[in-house]
């Protein structure tokens, strides 16, 4: 990845509140702020419990549907 690439993605990074940037002489110091990532993962977490139990149910109906027809 060329410098400018990285350099474009960084400022996304910063720009969504997960990357803080700061100057030291002629190099640019990166830190990942955590915190927003761990609220993100919370959410989520919420949504995953909610998709594993319909899923599991879409798989026990398919499962049924093609017991039934070897039947």
């Amino acid at each position: 990845m060329s410098f400018a690439g990285a350099s474009k993605h960084v400022r996304a990074l910063e720009k969504a509140g997960l990357v803080e940037r700061r100057k030291a002489g002629r190099q640019m110091l990166c830190r990942l702020r955590a915190e927003p990532l761990r609220e993100a993962e919370a959410w989520l977490r919420q949504w995953e419990k909610a998709w594993t139990v319909s899923l599991d149910k879409l798989e026990a109906l398919l499962r049924d549907r093609k017991g039934g027809e070897q039947a």
